[in-house]
This record gives C-alpha cells, structure tokens and sequence, in this order.
C-alpha cells in the first residue's frame, strides 16, 4: 500500500512540474525610431538587440546598418534597411523577411546557412555586394540592382 502512496504522489508531483516549466521564447525588439542599428536611441528599450533577439523594423522607420551585424535570429522588415558602404548584414542561420518592406544595400548582405525572403523590394546599389554562401534566397517581391550584376555571388539555392 505505502508503495502505491509514494508511486501515486511520484506521479503527481513529475506531472506537475513538467508543466511548471516555462516554455522557452525568443525575445522580441522593435525599432522605436530611425537611427543607426548600434545606436541604443533606435530600439524599444534603449538597447542594442543581441543574440537571442528576433529583430522587427516597423512601416516608417528606417534603420541604418553602418558597421557588422550579425543575426541568427529573426529580422522581420516592415520598414527600411540602408547597408551603407562600411556596413555588413552577415545572416548566419538567421532569416530575414523583407515583408512590406525596402533593403537599400551598398555595403554587404551576406547569407550563411539562412534563409533570406524578399516579399518586397531589395536594391543592391554600385557598390553593395550580396553573398548567398550555401543559404536560401527566395524572391517573390524586387530585386533592383544598379551597376554590374557581378556582385551578387551565390552557391546556396
């Protein structure tokens, strides 16, 4: 008897804590205002997001990548991206979706074993580069390139 007692209240007592344990969730940051990505002004919070954080760009803002990012996250564009000259987006098993949104790129977009999906617009300007190194590029919106198309390199999908 005093075993079926202790099995009984075993059970209970492993039931409830599997469902007392919190489920794991990426955390969320929005941009608050346009600015520059390192720049914690730009972000809710008045931080820069890090590993860990799945990114949104808001319609009407316009966030500014003028150094190296690098996302294994979600970015999720709604807004503007401007990669300038001296900045690089490497995408290392991250995905970024351009929804309703425009990627201005005359510095790096590099995509490492991610996933890239542009349902809008992507311009790839005289100087920007976009790199697919064995990721996925999907398109089903714009991509714009000015200048010579030598410089979008693949060897992904």
């Amino acid at each position: 008897m005093k075993h079926v007692v202790y099995l009984s209240v075993f059970a209970l007592i492993f039931t409830l804590s599997v469902f007392a344990i919190p489920v794991a969730h990426a955390v969320t940051v929005a941009a608050a205002t346009s600015g520059d990505w390192d720049t914690g002004a730009t972000w809710v919070g008045g931080a820069v997001p890090g590993i860990g954080v799945d990114k949104i760009i808001p319609a009407g803002i316009t966030v500014t990548v003028s150094t190296l990012v690098s996302n294994s996250d979600n970015i999720n564009n709604y807004g503007t991206i401007n990669i300038t000259s001296g900045g690089t987006i490497h995408n290392v098993a991250g995905t970024i979706s351009n929804n309703n949104g425009t990627i201005t790129n005359s510095g790096t977009l590099t995509n490492t074993s991610g996933t890239i999906s542009n349902f809008y617009s992507i311009t790839n300007n005289l100087t920007g580069h976009i790199n697919n190194n064995s990721g996925t590029i999907t398109n089903s919106g714009t991509i714009n390139k000015k200048g010579d198309m030598k410089n979008i390199y693949s060897t992904g999908k």
